[in-house]
C-alpha cells in the first residue's frame, strides 16, 4: 500500500526498539519505523500496513492512497535539500557567491482549474455582452478612417498640380548694373 506524506521525510515509529541488558539476560527488541521520501512509502508487509493504519498520525500527517492516485501534497511539499550557499575560491581569495534559487511550490491543480474555468466564464460574458458593441465600433471607426484618406489624397492631388505650375514659370537672369 502507498502512503503520501505532507512531509517530505517523515518518519513513523510503529514500535519503539528496547536495547539488550545483559546482566538480566534481557534481549534487544529491534525498531519498527517506516521512513518517507519524497513524502512517500511504499509498505508490503500486511502487518505494517495494519500498524500504519493504526497510527495516531493517519490521516493527519500521512494518508493512504491507491495505486495510479495523484499526490494531493506535491504542490505543498516542501523539499529536503536546504538552501545551498556555494563560493568561489580564486587562490585562495573569495570570489563570487552564489545561493541556490527558493522553489516557490505554486498553485494547486484544483486551483489552477478554478482561475481557468473564471476566466472562461468571464470572457463568454464579455463576449456575450459587448461583442456586438465593439464589432459596430470597429466598423464606423474603419469607414470614418477611410473617408479621412479620401480627403487626403484629393488634397495630395491639387497640391501637385500647384507645385507643378510653379515650376514651369520661367526665372529672369539677374544683370548688373555698371
Amino acid at each position: 500500500m502507498k502512503f503520501i506524506s505532507k512531509s517530505s521525510n517523515l518518519f513513523i515509529v510503529l514500535r519503539p526498539g528496547m536495547s539488550s541488558v545483559p546482566l538480566t539476560g534481557t534481549p534487544s527488541i529491534p525498531t519498527v519505523s517506516v521512513r518517507f521520501q519524497d513524502g512517500q512509502a511504499e509498505v508490503k508487509d500486511e502487518g505494517l500496513i495494519t500498524m500504519m493504519l493504526n497510527h495516531p498520525g493517519f490521516n493527519q500527517d500521512y494518508i493512504a492512497v491507491e495505486e495510479g492516485e495523484r499526490d494531493p501534497y506535491a504542490h505543498t511539499r516542501q523539499g529536503s535539500e536546504p538552501m545551498h550557499v556555494t563560493t568561489e575560491l580564486l587562490h585562495g581569495t573569495p570570489v563570487r557567491r552564489s545561493a541556490s534559487p527558493i522553489v516557490s511550490p505554486g498553485l494547486s491543480p484544483e486551483i489552477k482549474k478554478l482561475i481557468t474555468d473564471q476566466a472562461v466564464a468571464i470572457s463568454q460574458e464579455l463576449l456575450d455582452k459587448q461583442l456586438p458593441g465593439l464589432i459596430e465600433a470597429g466598423v464606423q471607426a474603419r469607414l470614418a478612417q477611410m473617408a479621412e484618406e479620401v480627403v487626403v489624397e484629393e488634397n495630395k492631388t491639387e497640391a501637385e498640380i500647384v507645385i507643378k505650375t510653379k515650376e514651369k514659370e520661367p526665372t529672369q537672369p539677374k544683370t548688373k548694373a555698371k
